[in-house]
Order: C-alpha cells, then sequence, then structure tokens
C-alpha cells in the first residue's frame, strides 16, 4: 500500500496549501473546477497487491503514464516487447470480457477486462486474442461484413482468470511492436500503473531538464521588455543542479514552463517526470503529480502544456501554473492562477525561483534561477517652458534619471542629453527639470527607477510640422486570448491617437500605448466587444493635421458559461455553442476565403483549444448538393472530411467544431481510391493474398471493403496506418475457376473494383 499512502498525502499536502503558503496569484481567483473532483481522486478504492505484470515480454517500460501526445495524454505504460510480437498478454486479475474493439485508429486490436472491485486493464496494439474471444470477434465480423468492430458485453458471458493468456502482443494500430497497458478505476478514468507496479521499477537516475519558458499571461506583461515568450535551452548543469546563468527582467502576470524527461536504469527510452514543484523564494507556488485523470478530459493536456509553442515546433512545455479552465486533478486543491508570478504583489528588485522534477522514485532534480522584478514607472509631460520642463509621475520618488531627446522637424536624428542630479527637482507633486528647449522643435523624455527600470518615452512638440497627414493605418492580429490592434502612419503621431470602438450604440475609448512616433499599439479584450459588426476607428494628428482612419471588423466575443447563435452577416455563416462551448474567454473572427466557384472559411484562432466546442453551419450552392461534394476541415494538419453534401436543395452544411478552430471547405471528390500491389495465391483450394490501398481526398469508408471469393465474403486484416490489406479465405475451394473480387469505396461513394479469376487444380474433393 505505499503508493497509495503516497498518493493521499499529495492531496492532503496541497489541499492545506492554501492556508500555509503565500502565493502571489491574480485578483479574485476563480477556483478551478479540479478542486471538485479532488475527493474523486484521493484514493485507489482497488488491491495493489492483487496485480499480475501484463506480459512475458519485458519489464521495461518504454513511455509512461500521462505524458505528451497530439491532443490528449498517454493513458498508461508502453511495454517493449523487444521489436518482436507474438508474445503472451495475461489477465493482470480475475474478471471478465468487457469490451473487444479493432478500429482504424491509433490502437489498433485492443482487449478490456472489467475486475470485480468496478476497476479494468486495458491492453492495446494486440496481434491476436486467444481461441476464445478470437470465435467470438470472427463471428461478430461475419455478423458485421467488416474487419473493425467494437463489441461491448454487459453481462459476464467471458470469464478470464488471473494469470490466463488472452492475447499476444502485437503492433496493429499506430507505431512500432509495444504492448500498451492501461488501468482504468470504476468511472473508466486513467490510473497511473506505477501505483501499482512502482515497488518493481529499478530507477536510480534523476530527470533531465531540458529547457525553461517564460510566458506572458497578461496583455501588458513583459519578460525582458518584450510581450513575447522567452526560451531557455541552455542551461549550467553540475551535479545533478541546473542553472539560468542570467537573471530575467519580468513585468506583470509572468508563467513558467518546463521541458523534462526522465530514464531509469538500464533503459535508454525518455519517460516522462512525476511530480513537478515551483517555488518563488522558497515558497513553494506550484505542485504537480501524475496520478490519474479523467479519460473524458484528456484533450485538456492542452491547458496543461503550452499549445501556442508546441505548433511552433519549439517542444512540448508543462506550465508551472494552473491555466485558467481546467479542470484535470494533477493539482489537488490550487485554483486557477496558482502558480502565475504576479509582479504587483511582489517587491521590486531581485526574486529567487526553483523547480523541482521528481521521478516515481523521488529521484529529483533541481533548476534555479533569479528574477528581476520590473515596476515600469510612467510619465507625462504637463508643460514646457523656455528653461523648464514639468512632469508627473506616480513613481516620482523613485526616479533617479532622466534623458531627454530633442530634434528640430528638419533633423534626422535625436540629440541626447542625460540630465545631471543638479537638474532635477522634486516640488509638491511635480518634476521639475531644468533644460532650455527653446532651440528645438520636438522631445522626448524617458525616466529610470533606481533600480535602473526605464519608462516608456514621454512626447512633446513645441512646434509641430505642417504638411499633409499621411494615412492611417489600422492592422489586426489575432491573438489567442484578445485582437492586438496596431495604428501606424508613414508620417509622425503629433498628438496621441484616440482609438475607438463601437458596438451597436455602445463606443468604448481603448488605452493605446506608444512604439515610437509612428506607431501606437492596443488590445481587444473579450470583455470589451460583443457579437457583430464592430467599427474602429483613430483620430490623431499625423504631421501636424488631424486625421482619422476607421475600419469594420466582423468580430465575436465568446466567454465561458455563455450560449448563444449568431449569423457573420455577409459571410452566412452561422455559429452556435452552449454554455460549455469553450475553456477560457475568446474572440472568434471569421473570413470568408470564397471564389465564384470555391467555397472556404477561415475560423480563429487557431491555437486555442476548445472544450464542447461550435457547431458552424455553412452555406451551400446548388450545384454543390451532390454526394459526391464533402464538408472538410483542416486545423493544424491536413483535410479532414465532415459529412457528404448528398440532400437535394440543402441551403446549409454543419459540422460540430470540438478541438480547434481552422478551416472548413466544400470540395468535390469524383476519384475512387486505388487498390495496387495486388499479389494472391492458392493452395490446395485456399486463397491468401494482400494489397495495398489509398485515397486522394475523402478517405477509405471502410464499411465499403468487400473481398468476396466466388460469392464466399472474406473478413480481411487492415493496417490503417500503413494501408494494407490481407487477406485468407476460411473454406475450402473444389478443383476448377473461381473468382476474387475487391471492392473499395471512399466516403463519398466512389468505388474501385477489382476482380480476377484463378484456377484451382488441386481443391476441395
Amino acid at each position: 500500500m505505499k503508493y497509495l499512502y503516497t498518493f493521499v498525502l499529495f492531496f492532503l499536502f496541497l489541499g492545506s496549501a492554501p492556508d500555509i503558503l503565500e502565493r502571489p496569484k491574480p485578483a479574485e481567483p476563480v477556483r478551478s473546477t479540479s478542486g471538485s473532483c479532488v475527493n474523486d481522486f484521493d484514493a485507489l478504492n482497488t488491491n495493489p497487491d492483487d496485480y499480475l505484470w501484463p506480459t512475458d515480454a519485458s519489464t521495461r517500460i518504454t513511455s509512461s503514464f500521462a505524458e505528451y501526445r497530439s491532443m490528449h495524454y498517454h493513458g498508461g505504460l508502453d511495454i517493449s516487447t523487444n521489436g518482436e510480437v507474438g508474445y503472451n498478454v495475461f489477465a493482470v486479475r480475475d474478471g471478465y470480457l468487457y469490451r473487444i474493439s479493432i478500429l482504424p485508429n491509433g490502437y489498433g486490436k485492443t482487449l478490456l477486462i472489467k475486475h470485480r472491485d468496478g476497476f479494468y486493464s486495458f491492453y492495446v496494439h494486440l496481434q491476436k486474442f486467444n481461441d476464445k474471444i478470437e470465435e467470438i470477434t470472427k463471428q461478430e465480423q461475419i455478423k458485421r461484413g467488416s474487419f473493425f468492430i467494437e463489441k461491448t458485453f454487459d453481462n459476464p458471458i467471458v470469464e478470464v482468470k488471473k494469470g490466463e493468456v488472452i492475447a499476444f502482443t502485437g503492433e496493429t494500430g499506430v507505431g512500432p511492436p509495444h504492448l500498451h497497458f492501461e488501468i482504468r478505476d470504476e468511472n473508466m478514468n486513467n490510473v497511473n500503473p506505477l501505483l501499482i507496479y512502482g515497488d518493481a521499477l529499478k530507477d536510480n537516475i534523476a530527470p533531465s531538464i531540458n529547457g525553461l519558458a517564460l510566458f506572458p499571461i497578461g496583455v501588458n506583461s513583459t519578460i525582458e521588455g518584450k510581450s513575447a515568450p522567452k526560451y531557455l535551452g541552455r542551461l549550467n548543469r553540475h551535479k545533478g543542479k541546473y542553472t539560468v546563468p542570467q537573471t530575467i527582467r519580468i513585468h506583470g502576470e509572468v508563467g513558467f514552463g518546463i521541458r523534462a524527461f526522465d530514464r531509469a536504469d538500464g533503459n535508454r527510452d525518455k519517460s516522462g517526470v512525476y511530480r513537478l514543484e515551483f517555488y518563488v523564494d522558497d515558497k513553494l507556488t506550484f505542485a504537480k503529480q501524475l496520478d490519474r485523470f479523467p479519460a473524458l478530459q484528456t484533450k485538456q493536456i492542452y491547458l496543461d502544456y503550452d499549445y501556442p509553442t508546441i505548433l511552433q515546433g519549439k517542444g512540448e512545455y508543462q506550465k508551472l501554473f494552473v491555466e485558467e479552465g481546467t479542470s484535470l486533478p494533477f493539482y489537488g486543491n490550487l485554483v486557477n492562477g496558482d502558480g502565475v508570478i504576479n509582479t504587483q504583489a511582489m517587491s521590486e528588485g531581485e526574486h529567487t525561483y526553483r523547480i523541482v522534477c521528481k521521478d516515481f522514485k523521488n529521484n529529483a532534480s533541481m533548476l534555479e534561477g533569479s528574477l528581476f522584478v520590473n515596476h515600469t514607472p510612467s510619465i507625462e509631460i504637463s508643460s514646457v517652458e523656455n528653461e523648464k520642463i514639468i512632469l508627473t509621475s506616480p513613481e516620482r520618488e523613485t526616479l533617479t534619471k532622466f534623458t531627454i531627446f530633442t530634434k528640430r522637424l528638419s533633423d534626422k536624428k535625436w540629440i541626447q542629453t542625460n540630465l545631471k542630479k543638479t537638474s532635477i527637482q522634486l516640488v509638491d507633486s511635480t518634476i521639475i527639470l531644468s533644460f532650455n528647449s527653446t532651440k528645438y522643435d520636438a522631445l522626448k523624455i524617458v525616466a529610470e527607477s533606481k533600480l535602473g527600470i526605464a519608462s516608456k518615452p514621454a512626447l512633446y512638440f513645441m512646434k509641430k510640422p505642417q504638411t499633409s497627414p499621411t494615412p492611417i493605418t489600422l492592422d489586426f492580429r489575432q491573438m489567442a486570448n484578445h485582437i492586438r490592434a496596431t495604428i501606424s502612419t508613414a508620417g509622425i503621431f503629433t498628438s496621441t491617437p484616440v482609438f475607438t470602438v463601437k458596438t451597436g450604440t455602445t463606443l468604448q475609448t481603448i488605452p493605446v500605448e506608444m512604439q515610437s512616433l509612428s506607431e501606437y499599439t492596443a488590445c481587444l479584450l473579450p470583455s470589451q466587444l460583443s457579437a457583430g459588426m464592430h467599427t474602429s476607428q483613430v483620430s490623431a494628428e499625423v504631421n501636424g493635421t488631424r486625421t482619422t482612419a476607421s475600419e469594420v471588423l466582423d468580430l465575436f466575443a465568446i466567454t465561458p458559461a455563455m450560449s448563444g447563435s449568431f449569423s457573420t452577416g455577409s459571410s452566412g455563416v452561422i455559429i452556435s455553442y452552449n454554455a460549455d462551448a469553450v475553456y477560457q474567454p475568446m474572440v472568434l473572427q471569421i473570413q470568408n476565403l470564397s471564389t465564384p466557384t470555391t467555397t472556404k472559411y477561415t475560423l480563429g484562432p487557431t491555437n486555442l483549444i476548445l472544450n464542447d466546442g461550435f457547431q458552424v453551419s455553412i452555406p451551400v450552392r446548388t450545384s454543390q448538393c451532390t454526394e459526391k461534394h464533402g464538408l472538410y476541415f483542416r486545423g493544424n494538419g491536413g483535410w479532414s472530411f465532415q459529412k457528404s453534401l448528398q440532400e437535394n436543395n440543402m441551403e446549409f452544411v454543419s459540422t460540430k467544431l470540438t478541438r480547434t478552430l481552422g478551416e472548413l471547405a466544400i470540395f468535390k471528390d469524383e476519384q475512387p481510391p486505388s487498390i495496387g500491389r495486388l499479389r494472391f495465391n492458392q493452395s490446395k483450394g485456399f486463397v491468401n493474398g494482400n494489397f495495398k490501398y489509398s485515397d486522394n481526398l475523402s478517405g477509405v469508408d471502410y464499411e465499403g471493403l468487400k473481398i468476396y471469393v466466388d460469392d464466399q465474403l472474406v473478413i480481411p486484416e487492415v493496417d490503417d496506418e500503413h494501408h494494407r490489406v490481407w487477406f485468407k479465405s476460411d473454406e475450402q475451394l473444389p478443383a476448377g475457376k473461381h473468382n476474387l473480387t475487391i471492392t473499395l469505396r471512399d466516403k463519398v461513394k466512389n468505388e474501385a473494383k477489382v476482380t480476377k479469376t484463378f484456377t484451382v487444380k488441386q481443391g476441395k474433393p
């Protein structure tokens, strides 16, 4: 019961953490749904001593529990079969056959066994089952006329005993030969098998850390002065301790991420880390332990890992904070936002951080570094007189250095002047700088705090240019949870732009931030937007003359617990969703990329994971109402068939997007699948053979794969990963001429057919 004890202890510790730890956190954090799940995951209601190791192939683990996989967690252990197939697979406990599954997906042939205490054991990538289960499987395949089946047994028709050989290891589904093995609890949640088998694991090797990331959480957060993530791959290592050599400057809300892996004794395969801990100034702010997860919430891996970083090909970074929207039980009673560093709740200056990575045997590696917390000062120019400049600043007591940049309008470069301390006076609530600006037309001032943190520049024109204004350009870039607006001109802004957004009768002024004399930026948040047409407008002086610019945007703000339906107007797209549509607030944007002959729409953002998702309906042209036309979706991979448009006079075609947003298009597919490299022979009246197949667009409909020898249906073996089919007839043919017929259909009913005639010389008497 050692590991059951460890499991409970973790949650007891985290359950008390909010009382004993002084964690910096965002204002008014929302309690994570994970807190309500803890009681369901705080103990294993099974006997760990009753379990047998599932195979005689080896005890070497090549992949561990809850490792990163695309769109899901790895649900169990991968056990090496030494690159071979055919090893025994044992029932790990007494129970009965609950499900047989052979599907064209990554799992291939699988068995699910239910045990007396309600727990399950799951065996995957099998070559074949034992004779009893093979016979049941064959009868079900003949009944359905298909190789791919899934059958659940509500009653214990086939009982199994602990240690009984129920199957043999294989390589069906995706990947090389190995056994994927899972344990599920009474609610079908995935359980870490090491909680059962961990005593037998030989591991004295601490995890390796190969990457650190920092993510700006708030729209105004910065890391080293930039609003982009920072990645650190070069870490110093000495005696199991890693250090980050540079001090990292941060401002606002910032989250950390880590890349790490583990190895066991005598095993070169990389596996995942079992537990992560994150400390700031020696106080624990975050901990995560991989003991169990709900199978239906496995796509929340993209809340636990940083999804945009993965899409950019920069690696899989586990977040060291509880992301908004997660309901995973890894974090115990921590709440949304725990682990996020909020510099507003910290003193300005240097702070330390420490990350601890542990494997199941409690071998630990540590990474240490330091942070410099920025409180960026702000200044404003109240007035400019001949010999002095008057400023205001909330941080005026901390400002020690002022740099003035001046220029005439005809100058190309600014002239820099560093003011002496004798030229700086604090008078009442103002700062007075002694400086003669009479020779110049424009000036900008940068203030610096005693810790060396610079303000954004403050700009002032004593004389404005009187040339014609150049146009203002508005550019909008969709981010994961907001829209970033860039306001720019080829000239110079001689006043701060006023940026407004109008929806219906509601007008909002959006704050802007200067990047240069010719560029300002702003952020549109979901809370500032609604669903529909938004008119954005900028009013500013450009080259001394007042000018404006505007643009109409089709934006739709979606927040958790919000449901509704809306049409996008000119594009004709209809969106419907319920209160569980999204995990986090988002701004949905739709672009119509259709032409007179094509139909295509883009829905963004594409780097945000959906919860229940959206029902999306797009218009259909009369000429597209055929069974050869189909609706297709493309997220961050290739095109995927959704449905056929075979109904006459359909006005819309709909699909449910439940993972990510992306592109929707209507394509016509008139090309049948191909059947190639057909090889077959017969021996004494028994026919066997194989062939390759492919399809160019909609994909193969396996219900439409039929192989007949004369009028006898032959159930084949199908390898969906490598697009290969094997077949062997069960009944002996008599001597004479016979026909082999293969038909293969795609998802819009294009059909390929091959017929071969052959002669049996010695067959059934």
